[in-house]
């Protein structure tokens, strides 16, 4: 506010409210909300039992199950709790749990060799939308790239790439993006551009070497011939 005054204008702080940069880490404090599918639910007393567990746990501030989706939704702060504290209490309750959701999300992209049609796509795609832990995916059959949103609590890469090239009868093979290079063409062409200068700069390395050995040579032949 100093700075905007001494530049001579007026200035008021009207709200003192942080607003995060788009793609910043989450606040320390900030709670995720999980999914977990549980079994063993027979009635409306199963459902009590279970959300009275739940919210008497550190860090959990809010439990709410269904019956009929045998589904349980759990808001808790990652710094006091995780998932498998959350999946062990129902389970020790006499319940089956599964972690669905964990509310975070990982983008992947990678490269399918071999999708080289349409209905290539639509097999990635299909293979990738039946994955649990998978919530979007994104096919182009053109470029053969492929991007994914995921759950990493739920799903690895190594499934992800395991599920699709088991698909196609061993027709599809996965690139994954190395870390030293980009999948930019004018980044290619760079790499292209310091490789050749790296082979030029080698041959008049050994040139420069080599040349003084053969002057070398000669002169030796000259005093023996003498």
């Amino acid at each position: 506010m100093e700075a905007i005054e001494d530049a001579g204008f007026d200035a008021e702080i009207i709200s003192n409210t942080v607003i995060p940069r788009p793609g910043a880490a989450a606040p320390a404090n900030a709670k995720i909300v999980g999914q977990f599918r549980i079994g063993g639910m027979t009635c409306a007393a199963c459902v009590t039992s279970i959300e009275t567990v739940l919210r008497r746990l550190p860090g959990v501030s809010r439990a709410s199950v269904a019956l009929t989706t045998e589904m349980g939704e759990v808001e808790f702060d990652p710094r006091l709790i995780d998932q498998q504290a959350i999946i062990s209490t129902i389970d020790d309750a006499g319940f089956d749990a599964e972690l669905v959701d964990s509310g975070q999300r990982d983008k992947i992209s990678f490269v399918v060799m071999g999708m080289d049609t349409d209905e290539d796509s639509k097999n990635v795609e299909a293979v990738l939308c039946d994955l649990k832990g998978v919530r979007e995916v994104s096919v182009d059959c053109m470029t053969e790239k492929v991007h994914a949103s995921i759950d990493s609590e739920v799903v690895g890469l190594r499934a992800v790439v395991d599920a699709v090239e088991s698909r196609g009868s061993g027709r599809y093979k996965v690139v994954l993006p190395n870390p030293y290079t980009s999948f930019s063409s004018d980044r290619g062409a760079d790499v292209g551009h310091m490789y050749q200068l790296f082979l030029w700069s080698c041959v008049f390395s050994v040139s420069s070497v080599t040349s003084p050995c053969i002057r070398l040579n000669e002169d030796i032949t000259h005093c023996c011939a003498v």
